[in-house]
């Protein structure tokens, strides 16, 4: 009989078990960090919020959290449930794999200590392999997308000198046979434990809840939609024949775009519709449960009437669970395929995101161009205001006598330029060249901004005015150079980088009419892959 190895024998395996790190405090302060590394590290990656707002929207969410969790007498067990995972996942390796010396840990993502802070840690333990397991269902930008980000600005930051092994991501859960198998199986042994055998069953309706995103995500983003709506067909697959009717129950937000269906409320409608009074629900895409998982799929639930209502947990620390992401670990681990330091924030599954869409031939006519000559009227229109603010504040200084203000103001301008610039405009101008190569070739005029844009623009006028009114009458001459001067610059950094990304607008591809685009956007996502169809 083999005896194991000595520790100090075998290769050092640092295993991060990923999770969200949702509190179990209701406190405003709490809440209150929780949402703004949400804010920052998540949804600023899609959207251009300035970080000067995040805190005044993370505070209004950690209230409105704080106050409702408290009324519900709710506190969320995601911490402790990720724990144990992560304690579990680290007993199953070491007992399926005992020629490597496992050591697993849980790190959040969206409370600290953050990724960032704690890999010279993982540096000081001298690691031969570390592998990052997230507790996701489905690899997304949203999720796994946030530790690649981490990891590459630690490499920037150490400028490549660390030393540490690339990362081996464990990913691909939703695509895996057998979690599929795991998961049916889970909830058919749930369903017998609480008195709803065969019989019951197919008489009821199963609803699979997870976490909704955007049908059109942004370029290059995978959402994680394709993943969770495979991992639905699986299960639906394994259970057809034991439920009357099986539907995914997506729990949406309302900003961004069109959001995923069938909501979990339109799943409920249609299940009433289709004659079910009973109702079983599992949220499949949540490795372990937290206020969505628990909380959102009742809600809407609730809304409606039934006879009988199951409710089911995560997998959380089931022992069966945790053996198969132990075993897919050791899987990865065996595979030997490490990321590479330099490109590791691109990695993953690329083949998932959303590639560039093609745009569709428009009718000629008066005031109609093409997306080159769209985007070359915004970057104008950004230019010309730029300037004109510029020469405003540049007149606004010359009546400044005091050189030590004079000076003060000249700085500040070029702060403002150089942040707001970057972090706003620089992002915004280039983003409209990519909305624009999408639009009929040609379109109207009116379509250079898009209505969100044109808001943003009418927004900014009558705030620059009141603004630079008020410091005029009110005598602060360097504040207004300052903020109208710093304001152009910014303009002329976002149009820079609309120069320097002006192929963006050039269409990837003209479809005459008529011509197919290739598979339509499917239920449920824009590359739903599964047979859509939800009920027998």
């Amino acid at each position: 009989m083999a005896t194991e190895k000595p520790a100090a024998n075998r290769p050092r395996v640092e295993v991060l078990c990923l999770t969200y790190g949702e509190p179990a405090t209701n406190g405003f302060a709490e809440q209150f960090e929780y949402s703004l590394n949400i804010l920052n590290r998540l949804t600023r990656r899609v959207a251009p919020i300035p970080a000067f707002v995040t805190p005044l929207l993370a505070a209004r969410r950690a209230r409105a959290r704080s106050a409702m969790f408290n009324e519900m007498g709710y506190s969320s067990p995601l911490d402790g449930i990720s724990e144990r995972q992560a304690r579990l996942i680290g007993e199953k390796l070491a007992a399926l794999d005992p020629s490597r010396d496992y050591h697993a840990r849980m790190v959040m993502e969206f409370r600290p200590p953050l990724l960032p802070r704690i890999m010279d840690e993982i540096r000081a333990s001298k690691p031969d392999e570390i592998v990052v397991l997230p507790l996701y269902m489905a690899e997304s930008d949203f999720t796994t997308g946030i530790s690649r980000t981490d990891f590459a600005s630690y490499h920037r930051a150490t400028r490549g000198k660390h030393g540490l092994p690339g990362p081996v991501y464990v990913g691909g859960f939703g695509f895996d046979e057998r979690m599929g198998k795991l998961l049916a199986d889970f909830i058919v042994d749930y369903c017998e434990k609480n008195g709803w055998d065969a019989a019951k069953r197919r008489k009821s309706a199963l609803m699979l809840g997870a976490h909704g995103t955007l049908v059109y995500p942004p370029e290059g983003i995978n959402s994680g939609a394709r993943e969770t709506l495979f991992l639905f067909g699986l299960i639906r697959k394994h259970l057809k024949q034991e439920f009357g009717t099986i539907r995914v129950a997506w729990l949406n937000h309302t900003l961004g775009g069109k959001w995923t269906f069938p909501s979990a409320e339109e799943s409920a409608e249609e299940c009433q519709q289709g004659g079910f009074r009973d109702v079983v629900y599992f949220p499949f895409g949540f490795m372990g449960d937290n206020n969505e998982s628990q909380n959102e799929g009742r809600l809407a639930l609730a809304n409606f009437e039934w006879d009988g209502v199951l409710y089911l947990p995560c997998p959380n620390d089931d022992e069966r669970f945790c053996a198969l992401l132990a075993e897919m670990t050791v899987e990865h681990l065996d595979r030997g395929k490490r990321e590479v330091w330099d490109q590791i924030e691109m990695g993953g599954r690329r083949d998932l995101i959303r590639q560039p869409q093609p745009a569709v031939r428009g009718t000629p006519g008066p005031l109609r161009f093409n997306s080159m000559t769209l985007g070359a009227l915004s970057l104008s229109f950004w230019g010309l205001i730029g300037t004109m603010l510029v020469v405003r504040g540049a007149l606004a200084a010359r009546q400044i006598e005091d050189p030590v203000a004079l000076g003060a103001g000249i700085f500040v301008a070029l702060l403002i330029g150089y942040f707001k610039g970057t972090a706003i405009f620089g992002k915004i101008v280039p983003k409209n060249l990519q909305r624009l190569r999408t639009l009929p070739q040609p379109s109207p005029i009116s379509r250079t901004f898009s209505r969100t844009g044109y808001k943003v623009i009418l927004i900014m006028m009558v705030f620059g005015i009141m603004v630079g009114v008020g410091l005029k009458l009110a005598g602060f001459m360097a504040a207004y150079m300052a903020i109208i001067g710093g304001v152009g610059l910014a303009m002329w950094v976002g149009v820079a980088m609309g120069i320097r990304h002006f192929h963006l607008a050039k269409p990837v591809r003209i479809l005459d009419p008529g011509e197919n685009s290739g598979p339509a956007g499917a239920r449920g996502g824009w590359d739903n892959p599964v047979a859509t169809e939800t009920s027998k």
